[in-house]
C-alpha cells in the first residue's frame, strides 16, 4: 500500500549513496532500505507511536533501530545538509547562507510527553519551544528543542550554537524584538563576525503582520505543522546537530 508520505523510487536515488556502503558489511539486508525510510516518513509525518506502525511496513522494532542507528551516526544530519546545498545550487545561490533568520515556537505536547516539557506565561502554552536558524529559503541551519518556559535569548544560543563554526559568507541575522539585548547582540557578533537586526513591530500593529524577510522563517514553521511527529523524535536525539 502507497501512502502520501511515501518517496518514490526518483527521490530515492538522490540518496541511496549513503546507504551503499554499509551494504557491504555483514549479513546482506533482507528489507530494501525504501521501505525503512517510508515507514519513518509515515511515523514522522503522522505521529503517531512506533507500536502502531501499519502491518504493511517492516516490523516497528526493525524501523526504530534504524531510525536510531542513523540519528545517532549523523547521517540524517548528513543527507539533510547535502539535499539543502542541493537545493541552494538549484536556485542560484552559493551553498553558504549570507542572511540567516531566527525564530522560536511554542507547541502543547501530549501528555505522555515526559522530558523537555515546560509552561510559557506568555503564550499560556504548556510544551516544548522549537528554536530554529534558517537562510532565505527557509532551510535549516541549526535547531533545538527546550521547555516552553526556556528564554528567548536562552534557545537562540543553543540553536545557534548547534549551526557550523565556519559561516564565511554570513553577513546579518535577524531577530524579532524578544532578542532585544545588548550583550546577546555583541555576542552573536563576536561568535558568528556578523550584523544583528532586530525586526520591530510597525507602528500601530495590532495583531499578526507580515514582515519583510521575517515570514520566511514562519513559513518554516509552517512545514514543521505537517510533520507532526518530527520534533517528538528530535527530542530523543537532541543532541544531534544540524551541520
Amino acid at each position: 500500500m502507497n501512502y502520501p508520505s511515501d518517496i518514490n523510487n526518483k527521490q530515492f536515488l538522490l540518496i541511496k549513496k549513503y546507504f551503499v556502503r554499509e551494504e557491504k558489511r555483514g549479513r546482506k539486508r533482507e528489507i530494501p532500505i525504501i521501505l525503512i525510510l517510508n515507514a519513518i516518513f509515515y511515523i514522522l509525518k503522522t505521529g503517531c507511536q512506533w507500536r502502531m506502525l501499519p502491518n504493511d511496513f517492516p516490523q516497528w522494532k526493525t524501523v526504530y533501530h534504524y531510525f536510531r542507528l542513523w540519528s545517532k551516526a549523523g547521517l540524517i544530519e548528513r543527507i539533510h545538509n547535502d539535499l539543502r546545498d542541493l537545493a541552494r545550487k538549484k536556485e542560484g545561490k552559493e551553498t553558504q547562507l549570507s542572511l540567516g533568520i531566527v525564530d522560536s515556537q511554542c507547541v502543547e505536547t501530549s501528555f505522555m510527553a515526559r522530558e523537555d516539557k515546560g509552561f510559557n506565561g506568555g503564550k499560556k502554552i504548556k510544551g516544548r519551544k522549537r528554536n530554529i536558524f534558517v537562510d532565505t529559503l527557509g532551510f535549516l541551519w541549526g535547531l533545538s528543542v527546550s521547555a516552553a518556559n526556556q528564554s528567548e535569548i536562552d534557545g537562540a544560543i543553543e540553536c545557534l550554537m548547534k549551526a557550523p563554526l565556519a559561516l564565511t559568507r554570513l553577513k546579518k541575522i535577524l531577530f524579532d524584538a524578544g532578542y532585544r539585548g545588548e550583550w546577546f547582540s555583541n555576542f552573536i557578533q563576536m561568535f558568528f563576525n556578523c550584523e544583528v537586526e532586530i525586526v520591530e513591530k510597525l507602528v500601530g500593529q495590532i495583531g499578526f503582520v507580515v514582515q519583510a524577510k521575517r515570514w520566511i522563517v514562519e513559513r518554516t514553521f509552517s512545514w514543521f505543522e505537517g510533520f507532526r511527529g518530527m520534533f517528538n523524535k528530535l527530542c530523543q536525539f537532541k543532541n544531534s546537530k544540524i551541520s
